[in-house]
């Protein structure tokens, strides 16, 4: 496990710095940062002693029934993507890709852009936090939430860039992932969300993105020891402050708040029962352990390719297409792992999961090259529109983008959210071109400097 923890940390960096010298917004980096945080309670197994096995251990990690082995199959297959994902995005190829920043749009474009960005973000926010239901909201209120991902990006940037304060676009950067942490957990949309303002901060706002390695590393551990400090106090303090919120408990919401900061004991690799925490919660890899003992099991489960050569239907709407597969529900993960779930609780499965499920190693092997080079070629679309001041061109693509980075849906609802975002974005468009261009005034031809139709006597 200490050897694929390695080999984890050194693709992880290769993939951003590589990316970053040549060119990007940071989908990339964002993709490889998420599945490093939802993959890596596999390494609590590189700590020596630790195991889930010893009689003080966590009692929710024996309800699985898995080994150390199931945890080390299912990290291997998600160390392939990984790998493979560095081959999709030209981590091994030498080539240089020279971006200099040329801002084409004016401040008046940008400002009325960003306004709209702005509005629809909060549109798919409001969606989101009234959990209104009817055809399509789903997609709507992805797509909407991610126009807001966009919105703040540029929003932080373009303040930087002009020498503007970035105190508000900070605060409202820490408020959305806030919000996801409260009422949804911290793995959920949020930290996606913040990792994907964290990316596009590290690849725009730095202006010599490739230096400073040593600085860059020792920063780097120090916010992931924070994060995972953070991780296991919410953890220990997340149905005390749900009860208060939901179900109106004793208490009050800043009370428990500062009794979380002020009894969460900082995250230490000694601390044997902070790693079960991470162990029960950033699990991936233990599903993925268990969908890969339960497949050898039972051969009949594999699916040669059936999931994945549906991808083209997505167009289909869903009144055509009764039987077309429904976002949400655990039972694709059960079905294959063998394991029960809460029928309360949504279990994503990701891409490394069903990469597996269709064509083994080799599947996750070579899905993940594929996953990598289209990523890549949206980010670095995204990251020419971007330097050459196309903002609108590049928010189509980084929303799109967003979809693809997720690395807890399947493949066939990334397909999904990228059609309807591609749709929805440039509908958009369309409409931010006639609000730019406003009413026009019909001007009559001049002729030798005298309107036509005007006498010369």
């Amino acid at each position: 496990m200490q050897v694929m923890f390695v080999i984890w940390i050194v693709l992880v960096v290769a993939i951003v710095r590589r990316t970053f010298a040549e060119g990007s917004v940071g989908l990339p980096a964002a993709l490889v940062l998420t599945m490093s945080f939802l993959y890596g309670g596999c390494f609590v197994y590189a700590v020596p002693g630790y195991t889930h096995l010893r009689a003080d251990a966590n009692p929710v990690l024996m309800r699985y029934a898995f080994s150390e082995w199931t945890v080390v199959q299912g990290t291997f297959a998600a160390l392939l993507g990984v790998l493979g994902f560095a081959f999709g995005t030209g981590v091994f190829r030498r080539r240089k890709i020279a971006a200099t920043d040329i801002n084409l749009a004016s401040r008046s474009q940008e400002r009325r852009m960003l306004l709209l960005l702005c509005g629809v973000g909060i549109l798919g926010f409001a969606l989101n936090y009234s959990r209104l239901s009817f055809p399509m909201s789903s997609a709507l209120n992805e797509a909407a939430r991610n126009v807001g991902v966009v919105a703040l990006c540029l929003g932080s940037y373009l303040a930087w860039r002009d020498g503007r304060p970035l105190l508000v676009w900070v605060v409202l950067c820490a408020l959305v992932p806030l919000y996801y942490l409260v009422l949804f957990g911290f793995a959920s949309y949020g930290f996606l969300f913040g990792i994907i303002l964290v990316a596009f901060w590290m690849a725009k706002l730095r202006r010599r993105p490739t230096r400073g390695g040593l600085r860059m590393a020792l920063l780097a551990s120090a916010t992931v020891w924070l994060v995972l400090t953070a991780f296991t106090g919410w953890f220990s303090f997340r149905d005390e402050i749900r009860g208060v919120i939901w179900s109106g408990d004793e208490g009050t919401l800043s009370g428990i708040s500062v009794r979380a900061i002020a009894e969460t004991e900082l995250f230490s690799l000694t601390n044997f029962a902070s790693l079960d925490l991470v162990n029960i919660r950033l699990n991936l890899t233990l599903f993925i352990g268990k969908m890969i003992e339960n497949h050898a099991l039972h051969p009949d489960l594999a699916e040669y390719g059936a999931t994945l050569v549906i991808l083209p239907l997505v167009i289909i709407p869903r009144f055509l297409w009764p039987g077309k597969p429904a976002r949400g529900g655990s039972d694709f993960m059960q079905e294959h792992s063998g394991i029960d779930l809460s029928e309360s609780a949504t279990f994503g499965t990701g891409t490394v999961f069903e990469f597996y499920i269709n064509f083994g190693y080799v599947g996750v092997f070579i899905g993940f090259i594929a996953l990598g080079w289209i990523i890549r070629r949206i980010d670095r679309a995204a990251h020419r529109h971007f330097v050459q001041g196309k903002l609108f061109d590049f928010a189509r693509l980084f929303v799109i983008g967003i979809v693809a980075i997720d690395p807890l849906l399947r493949p066939f609802f990334i397909v999904n959210g990228a059609v309807f975002a591609w749709i929805f974005m440039t509908a958009l468009k369309l409409g931010f071109n006639k609000w730019v261009a406003g009413p026009r005034t019909q001007l009559r031809p001049v002729i030798a400097g005298r309107p036509e139709g005007t006498s010369s006597s």
